[in-house]
């Protein structure tokens, strides 16, 4: 059954008819501003809103080759009420009161940066300022990474204490580490 839409929100199908209004009026990679407003009187919608949809099929046309502008909220909560037998308001409201969350296979971020002083004067801060910048990444930092941070995260995450061996996947950069790097491979083995 298809949902209501009311007049905060566009449909998907809507949506859709938008991103491609867009891509036919597109020159040069921008809309002329009649023709912007002329798509804000159209589909009853602010200028941010169409960005955010252009924003929106554009980042999927470059993650999977073909753009997706259609609201995903509705298919996940669909999919969890018929996997878990839980009425629909039932499980929204879970959601919204914070009770369930949505689960990944992540174990953490961790940002490889440092804190260094400025060392020109800019009109957003003076010379001397502590100010965040990346590291460059090199085999020391990559192994100090691993194990303090990577591999007593993974440990700690690991169901059971199984025993089992875990992989971990690198690429080919320069700072990854080989296979049978000593210090790591004792952190691997460090059990709590």
């Amino acid at each position: 059954m298809a949902r209501t839409v009311t007049g905060r929100e566009l449909a998907d199908n809507q949506k859709t008819a938008l991103y491609h209004r867009l891509l036919q009026l597109k020159k040069n990679g921008h809309v002329g501003s009649g023709d912007m407003k002329e798509i804000m009187r159209t589909f009853n919608v602010s200028q941010q809103t169409i960005s955010r949809i252009w924003l929106g099929g554009c980042q999927t046309a470059a993650d999977t080759g073909c753009a997706r502008v259609a609201s995903r909220k509705a298919a996940v909560v669909r999919l969890a009420t018929a996997s878990s037998e839980i009425h629909k308001t039932s499980l929204w409201n879970l959601f919204q009161a914070n009770m369930l969350h949505p689960r990944t296979s992540r174990i953490g971020l961790w940002p490889i940066v440092e804190t260094k002083e400025a060392a020109r004067r800019t009109k957003n801060c003076d010379r001397g300022t502590p100010v965040t910048v990346p590291m460059t990444v090199t085999k020391p930092i990559y192994r100090r990474l691993l194990v303090d941070r990577v591999i007593p995260a993974i440990l700690a995450k690991w169901p059971g204490r199984r025993g089992g061996t875990i992989y971990l996947q690198q690429g080919n950069a320069r700072p990854h580490i080989a296979v049978d790097d000593v210090e790591v491979l004792a952190a691997g083995r460090k059990i709590d």
